[in-house]
């Protein structure tokens, strides 16, 4: 994220950190938002375009949410990269 908008990145970790923690990890079986305090966060409902009538409120939630799909694109481009790291030292073992 940093990388393809370097001038605006400190304006949207907060909503980084935010997906973060609200994300499922596997090695926990939970988010580290449950983690910490012990429920469930809360549940993010996505912005459907046009349905505020405050011009400026539409454009800050279109830009979130524009956000929010690069954050899990590069998320999932990082995951793939662990992936193939990973499967370079496995090999198929016959018995």
């Amino acid at each position: 994220m940093c990388f393809e908008q370097p001038k605006s990145w400190a304006k949207w970790s907060p909503l980084a950190e935010w997906w973060y923690n609200t994300t499922y990890h596997s090695a926990i079986k939970m988010t580290p938002y449950e983690a910490v305090y012990g429920q469930e966060p809360a549940l993010y409902v996505p912005y459907i375009s046009g349905t505020t009538q405050v011009e400026e409120v539409d454009r800050s939630l279109e830009a979130r949410e524009r956000v929010i799909s690069l954050l899990k694109l590069n998320q999932a481009h990082a995951q793939n990269r662990m992936q193939v790291m990973a499967d370079r030292n496995r090999r198929e073992k016959t018995l």
